[in-house]
């Protein structure tokens, strides 16, 4: 068994992390390796923006993020628990490496597909008038007939020894519609859409993380018995993944002026990359201020720990309301 820290906010063992590809997708996949790891990877963000347009704006310069260590082993303490990420619209299988990374660390094996017709590599190239090559936006939602393709990928994998009976299905603002929809057609151990107002219709464990300040899923309403609703107060949409350090509102704020430029497409690209950072003002009339993110980053991975043990691993009493800045209904 892994030995963890109480704190279920707090990180546990070290995380491997390795990149596969299944059926046209490519899945990231983090999982808890063995004590003796230290070589850390720096995750390559750079990957996901076009080159062309690295070429025009001139470079794009951006922060170092964490991911864990490159093909490392698997830690012998299975079989795990599977917890499936989806990442949002203009997003990347990468983008919310703060929760990935640390659910790994805690015992779960966690995977991440890109969403082609949705991927930031898809959306950025939409900016420009006329759109360069590789603006592909997808208006239907591709994300759960790509999210049958992982669990497929899950059914016949040896490598990791996971456990297809203990699955939980996770995502982010789009990602999260694509929880809520594949989770009314195929069975999940636990739900967990956030930054959504897409809720479940169907009586599966289901914990709703959102943000009383996010502009983008502003109205939450709980349909299903099983759900459970944890709103942060003062948090934005961003708050669930890592944009915010990518600073791609300064991004958008260099693109402004040019010529070759679609001024609408860039204006809802720049409100969508800062709704929930702090230092810009909130879309949301009803808040002044976000809430700092590493404090709720801090709240997230806690109470989406907390919800995962409860429902994969039978410990604990699940999401409670322990602070004083969120709210459970």
């Amino acid at each position: 068994p892994i030995e963890l820290p109480d704190d279920l906010g707090a990180a546990g063992v070290p995380v491997g992390v390795r990149t596969v590809e299944h059926d046209g997708l490519v899945l990231e996949i983090w999982y808890p390796t063995t004590d003796d790891r230290t070589d850390v990877e720096d995750a390559d963000i750079l990957q996901f923006i076009p080159d062309e347009i690295e070429d025009i704006v001139g470079g794009v310069s951006l922060p170092t993020l964490t991911s864990g260590e490159r093909d490392a082993p698997v830690r012998n303490a299975g079989p795990y628990p599977v917890v499936l990420f989806s990442h949002g619209l203009g997003g990347y299988r990468l983008q919310s490496l703060d929760l990935t990374v640390h659910w790994a660390s805690r015992g779960y094996v966690v995977i991440a597909a890109d969403h082609p017709g949705r991927r930031m590599q898809d959306i950025l190239p939409c900016m420009f008038s006329p759109a360069l090559d590789g603006c592909a936006v997808d208006t239907d939602d591709p994300g759960p007939h790509q999210i049958k393709k992982v669990l497929n990928w899950v059914d016949k994998d040896t490598e990791f020894d996971l456990d297809p009976t203990r699955i939980a299905m996770t995502g982010h603002s789009a990602g999260a519609a694509t929880t809520a929809s594949i989770g009314e057609d195929e069975d999940f151990a636990l739900l967990m859409p956030m930054a959504s107002a897409r809720t479940v219709e169907r009586d599966t464990p289901t914990l709703l993380i959102s943000g009383d300040c996010d502009a983008y899923a502003p109205e939450v309403d709980l349909l299903a018995a099983e759900e459970d609703l944890l709103m942060i107060h003062d948090a934005g949409h961003l708050a669930f993944a890592d944009f915010c350090e990518l600073e791609l509102g300064g991004f958008a704020d260099s693109l402004t002026g040019r010529e070759d430029i679609n001024e609408t497409f860039l204006g809802l690209l720049y409100d969508l990359a800062t709704d929930g950072c702090p230092g810009y003002t909130p879309q949301s009339t009803d808040c002044e201020v976000y809430f700092d993110l590493a404090e709720s980053k801090e709240i997230i991975r806690y109470a989406t720990t907390a919800a995962l043990d409860a429902h994969m691993m039978d410990q604990g009493p699940g999401v409670e309301d322990l602070w004083d800045e969120t709210t459970l209904y």
